[in-house]
């Protein structure tokens, strides 16, 4: 059944817009065409250009399904999974498909920061194209990266257990510094607390408002023995709802030794010791 473009008002197939959940019928209100025209006006290219990109990365994929449909990842893939889906990051299997995709989406200001991060995935054939988040009726501009579905990340979906998103426990287990790193660069918050006009040393809050209480114990646990300091603690998130980890003025001059190879330059606003990532 057509549909009406809400942009150029033109009487489209169904194939011609993109898929939505939010929406009843299941389809954007804006065509693919449309859209595409409004990603190159933000990002100062043309039409063409976008087309071309999206034509090559079909291209791309198709002359490399064969490497993914039999890709193991090394370790430093893994790290980068794992401390994303701690994070910002996401594995989302479709109705129609049978292996899931990898995805993670960041504001204007953390897009380079996603580049890094395709292009220390690059084995997997990461997409990033631009995207438009509502929220409270406001669009706000960003980056989205996105994967083709790999099996290899079938073990991934012990995240969304009960369909609720935990901590397996490989994930624990496997979580290194390159992990930690990207964690914190996604979910974490950088305080220097004040007393009257003097600040004191920095410390570091960890978001993890999706976890359940249990899991967050466990993340503490795991943070002690990488940061070989007990000064980490689970504490309510401000809004009430789910928790934040705190760190220690301690454990974040642990933390920041040993991720500081791993942090980004784009990221260091969110870095406690400025001097340790030179």
């Amino acid at each position: 059944m057509a549909k009406i473009c809400s942009v150029c008002q033109k009487e489209k197939e169904p194939k011609e817009f993109s898929h939505s959940k939010k929406r009843k019928d299941g389809l954007t209100t804006d065509c693919l065409q449309c859209r595409r025209v409004k990603f190159a006006a933000y990002y100062n290219v043309n039409k063409e250009e976008v087309n071309a990109r999206v034509r090559d990365h079909k291209l791309f994929l198709k002359s490399n399904r064969k490497t993914l449909d039999t890709l193991c990842f090394d370790d430093k893939e893994r790290q980068i999974i794992i401390g994303s889906l701690l994070g910002d990051g996401s594995i989302t299997q479709y109705s129609r498909s049978t292996t899931p995709t990898f995805r993670e989406r960041h504001g204007a200001k953390q897009t380079e920061y996603l580049g890094w991060k395709a292009v220390m995935l690059s084995r997997l054939c990461p997409r990033l194209r631009p995207h438009w988040a509502t929220v409270k009726g406001k669009k706000y501009p960003g980056l989205f990266l996105s994967t083709p579905t790999i099996p290899a990340l079938k073990e991934f979906l012990s995240f969304y257990e009960n369909k609720t998103k935990g901590v397996p426990d490989f994930a624990l287990k496997e979580l290194g510094p390159l992990g930690l790193a990207v964690w914190l660069q996604d979910d974490g918050h950088l305080r220097k607390a004040q007393v009257k006009k003097y600040l004191i040393n920095p410390y570091f809050e960890i978001h993890c408002q999706s976890f359940s209480l249990e899991d967050n114990e466990r993340l503490r646990e795991r943070l002690w023995e990488l940061l070989r300091s007990s000064a980490v603690s689970v504490v309510k998130a401000q809004s009430g709802t789910g928790f934040r980890l705190i760190l220690g003025v301690q454990a974040t001059h642990s933390m920041a030794e040993l991720c500081a190879r791993y942090w980004h330059s784009s990221m260091a606003y969110k870095f406690p010791y400025p001097e340790l990532l030179s």
